[in-house]
């Protein structure tokens, strides 16, 4: 319910600096009209798969998710507000791992899920718009790992953005999945163009740092590219060394100064 839901997003203030990707307070907290019975161990393990996701550790997610997935009968009764977040969760973190066809399954179990419950919403016009924007930033992701031009995902999930009279916390987790595919997709100039929109509310968001990093980088905006790198990697001082985004930033900073 929503006591323990706050509990869940009251956590992720305490993760700052490694959990950044805030699918949020608010989205969570309008799951909770849906659901309808209790299940305190669906809730517990919610909590903790949430908790792990936004330090981004994805294997851990991955594996959870799909551990829990394999017991069908048990997973079969979860509330199907939980089962649909466990899934989300699950889904993301094994696409940033690549392993698109695990992703891409669960991803279309999560769309299945979340047509059914547009369907039936009577009158709550705030959850629908969540539901709507999860559905697009998770039609841009499976597009991109089947390997599909991704300009209608792309366009559909901005459209729902620039519509949007939301706070700006609440649309910071589709914004970053934007950003994120439009760098994937190739969009370098749109990508840079879309993230100081994040950066404006949080200077210190690490993907939109990273990412527009990887794009000054990859028009040889040497530059810009390390004032970026630099600054994402003060912001992840703090994270575990082979965590894959570090990897990553370190490798591009030893490309941009083979010294370093």
């Amino acid at each position: 319910d929503r006591s323990c839901l706050s509990s869940v997003a009251g956590a992720t203030e305490d993760l700052s600096v490694t959990g950044q990707f805030r699918l949020g307070r608010k989205f969570l907290d309008g799951f909770a009209a849906l659901f309808e019975q209790r299940n305190q161990e669906a809730r517990r393990q919610v909590k903790s798969l949430q908790i792990d996701y936004l330090a981004e550790q994805w294997q851990e997610v991955a594996t959870r998710t799909l551990r829990l997935r394999a017991d069908e009968e048990g997973f079969a009764k979860t509330e199907p507000g939980m089962r649909l977040w466990t899934n989300t969760l699950g889904s993301l973190a094994l696409a940033e791992l690549g392993r698109r066809d695990d992703a891409s399954a669960l991803i279309a179990e999560v769309e299945a899920d979340i047509d059914q419950f547009i369907t039936e919403l009577d009158g709550e016009s705030d959850i629908r718009e969540e539901l709507q924007l999860l559905r697009a930033s998770l039609h841009c992701r499976l597009a991109l790992l089947e390997g599909r031009p991704a300009a209608r995902e792309l366009a559909a999930l901005r459209g729902l953005l620039e519509a949007s009279t939301r706070q700006p916390h609440r649309l910071l987790p589709y914004q970053g999945v934007l950003l994120q595919c439009l760098h994937e997709a190739g969009l370098d100039a749109e990508a840079l163009e879309f993230a100081p929109q994040i950066l404006a509310f949080n200077p210190h968001h690490p993907r939109t740092l990273l990412v527009s990093a990887q794009a000054h980088a990859r028009a040889r905006n040497r530059v810009e590219a390390l004032d970026y790198l630099q600054r994402y990697l003060t912001v992840m001082k703090d994270a575990d060394e082979t965590h894959p985004r570090v990897v990553t930033a370190r490798k591009l900073l030893d490309r941009l100064v083979p010294s370093s």
